[in-house]
């Protein structure tokens, strides 16, 4: 550490020195990696099981609710398609049905179900993890016009522009390079941009980049409902909240019109649709799509609730711990040292910054050693979780500042 009461004197000794520093900084860095891993490993493990308690009140929640699919009188927990008969076949007309029911809302709508499937409103929620981060729940038609506008990004922007593509080490890898600069100049929200990069390869495969460039945003519509929420489910997911979402549609609302070769809905075509999908079929396509949506919704905010209520405790546990022990060591630097308590302060601190070079004359008790030591680990180790923990820093701004 170097506080310049223990030095070597004779050419052996400083040779030693030489050699044994280097195997020292090289121990250290392996204690710092390690004890980051196993911090990362044991918040992660902390916070799934945090999720789990927040996944079994989801789960009571749900149970409790009198939701629009149950007015149905079927199971649509794991529809994959559309029952036999429906005519909601495509996420085309899930998008046209949505917009026309916003645009038209005078139009006569036989059954109140539909129409508060098809509503924009987001509703505060009353319970649920939603209702614990305190904001608003997406409703079905808010998060189905997202889908819309990232399927016109997706054919405007991304289809065309994959640059490289080529195998490494038995994997293939694909490149897009104007993709940040996609994300830039439709604004995704910083937090969503790793979920836009993952939805754009998939998608992008998963259709064809051929058949994107070509049908444009057909190539994407043409989809079954449920095969397009399982693409884009997990960046729906990663805008977290109704209000998030309202203001990317609204901020990006002129340069999505600016692009009107690529339009989905057009009034002449889809006008009176609304009327004919008004059938207990539909309603429960719709319906199992609807809970699709909020199962996926209500998971991913548990989950960040989860890793806000896991990484608090483990900021105060950490937090007290640190700041006893520093007390504690204060406490007893002040009575064995015989110094005044600012004396104390003053060597606690130093020591726990390792800032030993001899520029502030310290205790030369044993004792005082001990102390300088122990502190050394504990700031190294918290240097570790700063550093290579995955930010602590970032861990105090969940706990206290939130999502």
């Amino acid at each position: 550490m170097g506080y310049g009461d223990v030095t070597p004197k004779t050419t052996g000794g400083i040779w030693f020195v030489i050699f044994w520093l280097p195997l020292n900084v090289t121990f250290i860095s392996f204690y710092m990696g390690n004890l980051a891993r196993y911090f990362m490993i044991f918040g992660s493990a902390y916070v799934g099981r945090v999720y789990k308690r927040e996944i079994a009140s989801i789960e009571r929640f749900r149970q409790s609710l009198d939701e629009v699919w149950d007015l149905v009188g079927i199971d649509t927990s794991r529809h994959s398609k559309a029952p036999e008969g429906s005519t909601v076949h495509s996420m085309k007309v899930v998008v046209e049905l949505v917009l026309e029911n916003f645009l038209h809302k005078e139009g006569e709508v036989r059954s109140a179900t539909l129409r508060k499937l098809l509503d924009l409103q987001s509703p505060w929620t009353k319970s649920g993890p939603f209702y614990s981060n305190n904001v608003r729940k997406p409703s079905f038609a808010l998060q189905v016009l997202m889908q819309e506008r990232l399927i016109t990004i997706l054919a405007v922007d991304v289809a065309g522009m994959f640059s490289n593509f080529f195998e490494k080490d038995s994997t293939f890898v694909v490149a897009i390079e104007p993709l940040q600069v996609v994300a830039e100049k439709w604004k995704i929200p910083a937090g969503a941009r790793e979920a836009f990069a993952l939805v754009a390869f998939e998608a992008t495969i998963y259709v064809g980049e051929k058949r994107m460039v070509v049908e444009g945003t057909n190539a994407l519509l043409k989809l079954a409902p449920f095969e397009c929420h399982t693409l884009f489910s997990p960046l729906l997911a990663a805008f977290e909240d109704a209000g998030t979402m309202e203001g990317w549609l609204a901020t990006t609302e002129e340069l999505a019109s600016s692009y009107s070769s690529v339009k989905t809905f057009d009034s002449t075509k889809t006008e009176g649709k609304l009327s004919l999908c008004d059938n207990d079929r539909d309603i429960l396509t719709l319906a199992g799509l609807k809970k699709e949506y909020d199962r996926s919704m209500e998971e991913t905010q548990a989950m960040n609730l989860s890793r806000y209520k896991a990484n608090r405790t483990l900021a105060v546990v950490i937090l007290i711990f640190f700041l006893v022990y520093q007390t504690l060591a204060t406490v007893y630097i002040y009575f064995r040292a015989d110094v005044t308590v600012s004396q104390a302060l003053l060597y606690t601190v130093y020591t726990m910054t390792s800032a030993g070079f001899g520029s502030v004359k310290t205790p030369t008790s044993d004792s005082f050693l001990f102390v300088a030591i122990i502190n050394m680990f504990i700031s190294v180790s918290i240097f570790a979780i700063v550093v290579c923990g995955s930010s602590f820093c970032k861990i105090l701004k969940l706990a206290f500042i939130g999502n």
